[in-house]
This record gives C-alpha cells, sequence and structure tokens, in this order.
C-alpha cells in the first residue's frame, strides 16, 4: 500500500493533513505543529505534510498546548 493510500482510506487523517496543509499555505503568519500519535509512523505525514509544518511525535503536546492560540484535535488523549 502507498503512503498516499493509506491517508485516503483513513478519511479523518486525510482530513486534517488537508487541514494542516491548507493552514500553513493560507495564513502566512502562523505556526503548524502537527503531533502524530505515539504509535504511528511519522513516515506518511513526512511525505503528505507540508514542510514548514512542524511535526512532533514523542514530544511533549502540553507545552505547546499552553502557547497556542488555537488547538484542532481528535478526542485523543495520549
Amino acid at each position: 500500500m502507498d503512503l498516499t493510500d493509506e491517508a485516503v482510506s483513513r478519511p479523518r487523517l486525510k482530513i486534517y493533513i488537508d487541514l494542516a496543509n491548507y493552514l500553513v499555505n493560507k495564513i502566512k503568519k502562523i505556526k503548524v505543529v502537527y503531533k502524530v500519535h505515539p504509535s504511528e509512523s511519522v513516515s506518511i505525514y513526512n511525505k503528505l505534510l507540508d514542510k514548514k509544518i512542524i511535526l512532533l511525535k514523542n514530544a511533549n503536546i502540553s507545552e505547546s498546548i499552553l502557547k497556542a492560540k488555537f488547538v484542532i484535535h481528535d478526542y485523543c488523549t495520549t
């Protein structure tokens, strides 16, 4: 399975990737941080996310959330 196929087979994942790419390119003065679930591989995100997006894998997200103006999430508790 191609990485793009994996994203398409997970519609919510595709929506979040598309949203992150849209935001980072449409609103030039914002920083977009994308937190990968600890059990997921970053390879799909490296391929599909715009290079301007900051990708976090094993970082503690709490500090980033506290500094954020907006948070978009999918009810994940990890």
